[in-house]
C-alpha cells in the first residue's frame, strides 16, 4: 500500500492593496450642469492616483510577505493597467481589502470600463464568490451585518497597532498638488505598517 504524504497545511496566499484617489471636479461639474438635484460627489467622480500592494503567503500560520509595492502616476490609466498586470500574474491569490467593496472595487470596474482592461479574477463578481473565494472585504467580516463603517485606523487604535506613521491619506490631494507623488509613495505603504517596499513611479 502506498502512503502519500501530504502536507499539514496548503499555503494560502493572498493579494493586499488599498488605493488612494482623488475627485474629479470637472466631471462632477459636467454632471452637476445636467442634473438639478445632484448627489454628492461621489465614487464615479475619483480618479486612482496612487495603488499599494502586498502579496503574502500563510503557510501553518506562517506570514511570507512575497512582493510589495506602491504603482503611483499621475496618469490615472497607468496606476490601473500597472496593477491589473500585476495582479493578474497573481491569479491564485485572494484580494483582500478594506471596505473594497464599497468604494475601491466600484472605482477599479469604472476605470477598466473607461480604459478597456480586462479584470483580474479577483476583481470579477459571480455567484462563487458569495463567500469571499475570491475577495475578502474585512470591513465587513468585521462589523457582521452591522450598518456601523469604522476607519482601518480605528481598529488598530484599538488594537494598540502603529498606524499613519507617515502621514494621512488626508495630505494626497496637496502632494499631487505639488506634483509630489514620490512622497505619496512614503505615505500609502505605511499607513499599512510594512516599512520595506517597493515604489513604481
Amino acid at each position: 500500500m502506498k502512503i502519500l504524504n501530504f502536507p499539514t497545511a496548503v499555503p494560502d496566499r493572498f493579494v493586499i492593496f488599498d488605493l488612494e484617489y482623488l475627485a474629479d471636479r470637472h466631471l462632477y461639474d459636467r454632471y452637476r450642469r445636467t442634473d438639478p438635484d445632484p448627489a454628492s460627489c461621489r465614487w464615479p467622480f475619483r480618479r486612482v492616483v496612487s495603488v499599494s500592494a502586498m502579496s503574502v503567503s500563510v503557510n501553518d500560520g506562517v506570514w511570507e510577505v512575497d512582493d510589495f509595492r506602491s504603482f503611483i502616476n499621475p496618469d490615472e490609466r497607468e496606476n490601473v493597467r500597472a496593477f491589473f498586470d500585476w495582479m493578474i500574474e497573481r491569479p491564485m491569490h485572494r484580494a483582500v481589502t478594506w471596505s473594497g467593496a464599497a468604494e475601491d472595487l466600484p472605482i477599479l470596474k469604472t476605470a477598466a470600463l473607461e480604459f478597456g482592461f480586462p479584470l483580474p479574477r479577483q476583481l470579477r463578481q459571480n455567484e462563487r464568490d458569495r463567500l469571499g473565494f475570491l475577495h475578502l472585504d474585512l470591513s465587513l467580516i468585521m462589523k457582521a451585518g452591522s450598518g456601523t463603517h469604522v476607519h482601518q485606523l480605528e481598529l488598530a487604535v484599538r488594537l494598540g497597532l502603529p498606524a499613519k506613521m507617515a502621514g494621512s491619506a488626508g495630505q494626497v490631494p496637496h502632494l499631487v498638488a505639488e506634483n509630489n507623488f514620490k512622497k505619496i509613495g512614503f505615505i500609502v505603504p505605511r499607513q499599512h505598517l510594512w516599512p520595506r517596499f517597493e515604489v513604481v513611479i
